[in-house]
């Protein structure tokens, strides 16, 4: 699945982490708000970084090399993020922006590059129901 998975959750900061070939994404955030994801190296994912249906949060200072896909996307109403000062080497697409998000700031990123998808690129990875055990297995403590 992925390297750092942040589900359904609030305020969470991921700082500092170096996270290296994983099947799909080096750090995923999904139906979250107001997270931060900061100063992580991630390496050789299909997707570096993924906002999905997150809001508010924050994408700052990490450098993403070797995907195959994008270094960073937000899909699904992904609003009001903020993705600034981020290295983007050697991935296939930089920055990918489904037309239903809005209200983010992207700027000051390596190459300074957007590529705005028509519509959103293929389905989720993974259905809600798929993402809500995902994050009962994983990340819950009963």
């Amino acid at each position: 699945m992925g390297g750092i998975s942040l589900f359904k959750g609030d305020s969470t900061t991921v700082d500092s982490n170096t996270v290296i070939s994983n099947d799909l994404f080096g750090v995923v955030s999904g139906m979250g708000n107001g997270h931060i994801i900061k100063n992580n190296n991630i390496f050789n994912h299909s997707n570096g970084i993924y906002l999905y249906k997150s809001i508010f949060s924050s994408v700052a200072g990490n450098k993403i090399t070797n995907t195959t896909e994008f270094g960073i996307i937000a899909q699904y109403n992904s609003n009001f993020n903020t993705i600034i000062n981020n290295t983007l080497l050697n991935n296939y697409f930089l920055i990918g922006l489904g037309d239903d998000c809005s209200n983010n700031n992207i700027s000051n990123n390596s190459a300074n590059h957007v590529l705005v998808i028509d519509r959103t690129y293929g389905p989720p990875p993974f259905s809600e129901e798929e993402l809500e055990e995902l994050n009962r297995l994983y990340f819950s403590s009963e």
